[in-house]
């Protein structure tokens, strides 16, 4: 089984109000997923190693099978946070912003990333 791993991050925020929404956003993809039956991996990454925060990156490891739970819980955060957007990293370092997107956009930014990894 083919892996495809992102980085969703919160570059347009300060430090403090990143890390408070890469924890809830960590919290709900595993939740979302977790829901769904897939095993991705959900977890928090310090953008500066030498920072004292826990993290305002988030990486995910999922398989393709998970990519429309992973849309759908993205576009449901976005909306339960009244945020306007999220910004992927794709495995070739490719920058994807999403803003105020339906799942179903979410979703074909997602399979994106799987054919550039």
């Amino acid at each position: 089984m083919t892996t495809t791993e992102i980085k969703v991050s919160f570059p347009d925020e300060n430090p403090r109000v990143a890390g408070q929404l890469a924890a809830d956003f960590e919290n709900s993809m595993k939740k979302a997923l977790h829901d769904q039956g897939d095993n991705a991996s959900v977890a928090l990454e310090k953008s500066n190693p030498d920072a004292l925060d826990v993290g305002t990156i988030i990486g995910i490891i999922f398989a393709s099978q998970a990519t429309i739970a992973l849309a759908k819980g993205i576009a449901d955060w976005m909306r339960r946070k009244n945020q306007a957007s999220v910004t992927i990293e794709a495995p070739d370092g490719r920058i994807i912003k999403i803003r105020n997107a339906e799942s179903e956009h979410i979703a074909d930014a997602l399979k994106n990333t799987q054919q550039s990894g």
